[in-house]
């Protein structure tokens, strides 16, 4: 049931963010990661959850000289907590301005997160072996 925000509203908006959340943060499963993980000695905590492990995999697979942030998937969970849990806060009044600012429409910087959103996952597939090609419409 995820649509763009083609509106004005910042409800729908934040909206969005929420199913757009549940869809790709939510669906990932924290038992297959932390075998992973396991199987390739690499480290983790017992609180970690799939974004923090993820990002534990990322670096070790692509032996990354920094530790690689999923920045469009923490982005959707930080504008789900914000933008909708915390609609009346500050920081989620400023999260919409600064996205209007940034792209002008609340659909335009919605399309540029999952555009970001789409090329981490294809990156995920690949640290499990899944080559993946986008599908463009």
């Amino acid at each position: 049931r995820m649509t763009v925000p083609y509106s004005a509203s910042k409800d729908e908006w934040a909206e969005s963010f929420m199913d757009l959340a549940k869809l790709v943060n939510e669906g990932f499963e924290v038992k297959p990661i932390r075998k992973k993980l396991t199987e390739l000695s690499v480290p983790f905590e017992e609180n970690d959850q799939s974004l923090a492990l993820l990002e534990k995999l990322g670096s070790h697979l692509e032996r990354a000289p920094a530790h690689i942030s999923l920045d469009g998937m923490r982005t959707v969970q930080r504008n789900r907590s914000k933008a909708k849990g915390h609609a009346g806060s500050t920081e989620g009044e400023e999260m919409a301005r600064d996205a209007l600012a940034a792209h002008e429409t609340y659909g335009a910087h919605f399309e540029s997160l999952c555009e970001q959103v789409a090329g981490e996952l294809l990156r995920i597939g690949r640290w499990f072996g899944q080559e993946l090609e986008p599908e463009i419409d």
